[in-house]
């Protein structure tokens, strides 16, 4: 784990066990409504029903992460965009609900949190790193199929679907294992370590992400027809698990406009280059939000059609 992935994963190790009432601040929403239906999207700012419509930015985590860690985006990306940073059950502050480890049943439930969320003709820009990107290459194809206003997806750290994978399991090391996994990987912070009790709290969620992961190995023609969105596959230059192969094979998934890129790093790149990386989903909002825009218009009964 990086920097500010062992920061959050330390702020999600809190969360787990302090149950702070997340949703203090929206008065507008009575509250056990808005814990049910907002579950997915804990620190989101709803805007006031006569503002703008602004884009939103649907953040997925990798194995392991919480909402929090893309809580410091909302601000950043404010002016733009409206983030939207999931926790997952039983990660973060969902503590204590079962963790769901099927790839296809988690997105379904993602991509229902979505439909649901107020205002739901904003269009959506999908980004997730690791995990996050399988889930939301698998959450674009459910919105896809109910004719979502999607602009795009931004998937980071993995490789296509498909793409035959040969790391060895996580998902079944003991806990010594899973520990001096962490530790050999470097970057996680001393005090999880160290903490029987931290750890205990840690590893169930952790193996429940990687069963996903392992699990998740859908054949080609399974992930027909082929998405047509603007996608952009970003990738770590020194990421062994995701090679420049790996990458390419999104290729066969995607028919829409395609870029890969390989970013300075290891899996977790975006650690080091996250300026980079906001700057990228900015661009890309304003870009995609565009080119929709002139789509709609030409398609519109004015427009001879």
């Amino acid at each position: 784990m990086g920097n500010n992935e062992t920061n959050a994963f330390t702020m999600g190790c809190a969360e787990m066990t302090d149950h702070r009432d997340v949703f203090a601040g929206i008065a507008k929403y009575e509250r056990a409504q808005t814990a049910a239906k907002h579950a997915y999207f804990p620190f989101a700012e709803w805007p006031a029903e006569s503002g703008s419509i602004r884009p939103r930015i649907i953040c997925l985590p990798w194995a392991g992460g919480v909402a929090s860690a893309y809580r410091s985006w909302i601000p950043e990306l404010r002016d733009i965009a409206q983030v939207l940073a999931t926790e997952l059950p039983g990660h973060g502050v969902r503590f204590g609900e079962p963790c769901i480890d099927d790839a296809t049943v988690l997105a379904a439930r993602i991509a229902k949190a979505v439909l649901a969320l107020p205002r739901a003709e904003a269009p959506v820009l999908i980004y997730g790193h690791s995990m996050g990107a399988i889930l939301g290459f698998e959450t674009a194809r459910l919105l896809a199929q109910r004719s979502t206003c999607l602009l795009g997806l931004v998937l980071s750290g993995h490789h296509a679907p498909h793409w035959p994978h040969r790391r060895s399991p996580r998902s079944n090391m003991t806990d010594r294992m899973l520990a001096d996994d962490l530790r050999d990987k470097g970057g996680t912070a001393p005090e999880i370590l160290n903490s029987p009790d931290l750890l205990s709290v840690i590893f169930p969620t952790l193996r429940a992400d990687y069963r996903l992961t392992e699990t998740y190995r859908p054949a080609l023609h399974m992930l027909m027809p082929k998405l047509s969105l603007p996608v952009d596959i970003i990738g770590g230059q020194a990421d062994a698990d995701n090679p420049p192969e790996g990458l390419e094979a999104w290729r066969d998934v995607i028919c829409g406009p395609l870029e890969i890129s390989l970013w300075p790093g290891g899996h977790f790149f975006i650690d080091d280059r996250r300026k980079a990386l906001l700057a990228h989903l900015r661009q890309r909002v304003s870009k995609w939000s565009t080119a929709a825009a002139e789509t709609s218009l030409g398609d519109s009964p004015s427009n001879g059609r």
